[in-house]
């Protein structure tokens, strides 16, 4: 047995945010120059709940005087497996991903410069488009749109 196999997932999370005008941020890693855009994520600290890291990944890649809502919880989950060189780096086979809708309501975005290098508010059509050309399944894209539905029919939210 490989000691790669002896390793488990990293627990991650990640930021659905979108906006009144049914846009969904997206940003970009410094250390990814192929331009791959994802939402805002990241590790879920041994101390801390998801909803608390998503909270302060939230304030430290996009800022922390923000006026947000936290809807739900995704029922999308996303399972990946990071090259040899992060496995070795970090002793995580790779990250298991949750995710949860957030309602943005205004404030000024401001990247963390050291871990994003751009940002872009897309419209649902080329959000989609972009996640089926990374990192997410075609059922994935499919359960994220059946829950936008949801949220967009909400009333009490857009």
């Amino acid at each position: 047995m490989s000691a790669m196999k002896d390793y488990g997932y990293r627990s991650n999370v990640s930021a659905i945010i979108f906006d009144s005008h049914k846009r969904f941020l997206m940003v970009q890693k410094v250390v990814d120059p192929d331009g791959q855009l994802d939402f805002v994520k990241g590790g879920v600290e041994a101390e801390e709940t998801e909803k608390e890291a998503l909270v302060r990944e939230i304030r430290e890649e996009i800022g922390g005087n923000l006026d947000y809502e936290i809807i739900n919880k995704s029922t999308i989950r996303l399972i990946y497996k990071w090259p040899k060189k992060l496995v070795d780096k970090f002793k995580y086979r790779g990250q298991d991903r949750k995710s949860y809708w957030v309602n943005f309501k205004n404030g000024e975005i401001e990247l963390d410069n050291n871990e994003l290098s751009s940002y872009i508010w897309l419209d649902e059509k080329q959000m989609i488009q972009k996640l089926r050309k990374d990192r997410f399944s075609k059922s994935d894209v499919d359960i994220l749109l059946k829950e936008w539905e949801i949220i967009k029919n909400n009333n009490n939210i857009l």
